[in-house]
């Protein structure tokens, strides 16, 4: 299936943010999400003619006309909420500015470790192009904090970057 085919089976049986439309498939009811949310990453995705597609790909292609070139950020971090407002086409290096607080993070803070070897806390920020690294002794975790919020907004990080995820 092409992506103009894609199009006119998603305008004949969903409205834009893929709600199922009245009376179109027997198994779903009306006004209710298609797809299910995958079990492993909580992205949404579908069948159609038996082929799997994230559902937050298919509201981009139908408003928009073409799929993404490039990877779909939800904006506000909640991988179900499919609204066109929500989504952006993005490189991979701006969708990593905008992700939340990984969970194995011991420190609390996104881009901040204890520097093991050096006994220091170790503060990263990515630049674009490589990896800033700059050392603050234990008794400096607040200047280190206000260091990684200094660099995060010099180099394009959003508001939500290290936030806790939903």
């Amino acid at each position: 299936m092409n992506e103009q085919q894609l199009i006119e089976y998603m305008r004949d049986n969903f409205d834009t943010d893929l709600i199922e439309r009245e009376g179109k498939f027997k198994r779903l009811k009306t006004g209710r999400m298609a797809g299910h949310k995958h079990f492993n990453t909580g992205y949404i995705r579908l069948s159609i003619y038996g082929r799997q597609y994230y559902a937050h790909r298919l509201v981009f292609l139908f408003c928009n006309g073409a799929f993404p070139v490039r990877q779909t950020d939800h904006i506000n971090g909640i991988k179900h909420d499919n609204r066109i407002e929500n989504l952006r086409d993005v490189s991979r290096s701006e969708n990593m500015r905008n992700k939340g607080m990984q969970s194995n993070n011991k420190s609390g803070v996104c881009g901040l470790d204890m520097h093991k070897l050096s006994g220091t806390w170790r503060c990263q920020v990515h630049n674009g192009d490589r990896y800033i690294a700059k050392h603050f002794k234990l008794d400096q975790r607040d200047e280190a904090i206000a260091y990684l919020a200094e660099a995060h907004a010099a180099n394009g990080y959003t508001a939500r970057h290290g936030t806790k995820s939903r």
